[in-house]
C-alpha cells in the first residue's frame, strides 16, 4: 500500500507538471534566480537536507547543486517514539553544503543520538557515524519545461559512531549511490510546483549485530512535491514519501520502512526554517508504526 501511495504521489506531480506556463510579470527575486545557471522557477531558496546536500525537502535530495563558492550550513532535530517496543530517538544533525563548480558541489553530515529505552536510567547518547558526499548536476532542467535536472551523486559513510552503544551502522567503511531527478515549473502565474525523486544504493562493508559481522547492502527511496502557499512563495508546504528496503539489520530502531507526511518550511534568499511529521510503517516483527517528528533550519552564504 505504501508503495502505491509513493507512486501515485509522483505521478500527481508530473501530471501538474505537465500544465502550460503562462506568463507574468517578473518576481523581485527574478533577476537574482536570472543569474542562476540552473533556471530556478521562483524557488527563492533550495535548503540543504539532512543529508548534507541541496534540496529538495527535508530528507530528498534535488538534482540542483549550490553556486560555486557558496555554501550552506543547517542544523536538524529528527524524534521518534515507539510504544511497542518502547523507546525514543532523538537525532541531532548538522550539515554543511557548499558549491566546488555550478554543477558539483561537496556535503557533509555528523550527528548526535540520544535513546531512551523505556526509562529515564536508561537513556543513552553519543555520536553517530560521519558521512560526506560528491553530487554532479549531468543535466539542467530545461528552461520553461518540464524536462527535469539529472544528477548522480557518492556518499562515504565514516565509522565515528558509538559501538558500544549501537550508535554505528558502519564499522569500516559505507558507500552511498544516488541519483536524482528533479522539475520545478511555473503554474497558476506565479507560482511553481517542484517535483524530485532520489534512488538510493547502500554497501556498508561491515555490520556486527548480534555477534554477527557481515556486510549490508539496501535500497532507499526518497520523493515528494514542494509548492508554495503563499503570495511572495516563501512559505512552502511539502508532502514526502520515504522508503527503506532490502535491508537485514536495525540499526536506530530502523530497518525496512516506509514514511509519509506533510512539512511547512519558510524561506528567504539567506535563511530556511522548516518543520514537519511522518507517519512510519515499520516491517521489522515486534516493531508497531511510529510518528516521527523533525525541524530543521540553514543559513545561506
Amino acid at each position: 500500500m505504501n508503495r502505491i501511495v509513493g507512486i501515485l504521489l509522483l505521478i500527481m506531480g508530473l501530471i501538474i507538471l505537465g500544465e502550460p506556463a503562462f506568463s507574468f510579470e517578473l518576481h523581485p527575486y527574478e533577476r537574482y534566480r536570472r543569474e542562476r545557471s540552473d533556471n530556478e522557477a521562483l524557488v527563492i531558496n533550495r535548503a540543504p537536507t539532512i543529508q548534507g546536500l541541496t534540496g529538495g525537502l527535508m530528507f530528498t535530495n534535488s538534482a540542483y547543486t549550490k553556486r560555486a563558492g557558496h555554501v550552506a550550513l543547517g542544523i536538524a532535530v529528527i524524534g521518534e517514539n515507539s510504544d511497542i517496543p518502547d523507546y525514543s530517538i532523538v537525532q541531532a544533525v548538522g550539515t554543511f553544503t557548499m558549491g566546488i563548480t555550478n554543477s558539483i558541489e561537496f556535503g557533509g553530515k555528523a550527528k548526535v543520538i540520544t535513546t531512551n529505552l523505556g526509562s529515564a536510567a536508561a537513556q543513552e547518547q553519543g555520536l553517530g557515524d560521519t558521512e560526506i558526499a560528491l553530487k554532479w548536476k549531468i543535466r539542467n532542467q530545461s528552461r520553461g519545461q518540464t524536462v527535469p535536472a539529472i544528477a548522480l551523486g557518492i556518499g562515504w559513510m565514516f565509522p565515528t559512531g558509538d559501538n558500544a552503544k549501537g550508535f554505528d551502522e558502519v564499522q569500516k567503511n559505507g558507500l552511498k549511490f544516488m541519483v536524482m531527478a528533479s522539475s520545478e515549473a511555473r503554474v497558476l502565474d506565479d507560482s511553481f510546483i517542484g517535483v524530485y525523486f532520489e534512488g538510493q544504493a547502500v554497501l556498508i562493508d561491515q555490520i556486527t549485530r548480534s555477534s554477527i559481522a557481515t556486510q549490508e547492502m539496501y535500497g532507499v527511496v526518497n520523493a515528494g512535491l514542494l509548492f508554495p502557499i503563499s503570495e511572495d512563495n516563501e512559505v512552502q508546504f511539502m508532502l514526502e514519501y520515504n522508503q527503506v528496503f532490502s535491508k537485514n539489520f536495525m540499526t536506530f530502531g530502523e530497518g525496512n520502512y516506509s514514511a509519509i507526511g506533510p512539512a511547512l518550511r519558510y524561506v528567504n534568499r539567506y535563511f530556511n526554517f522548516a518543520f514537519g511529521g511522518q507517519f512510519v510503517s515499520k516491517e521489522a516483527a515486534g516493531y508497531e508504526d511510529t510518528t516521527r517528528f523533525f525541524l530543521a533550519m540553514s543559513l545561506n552564504f
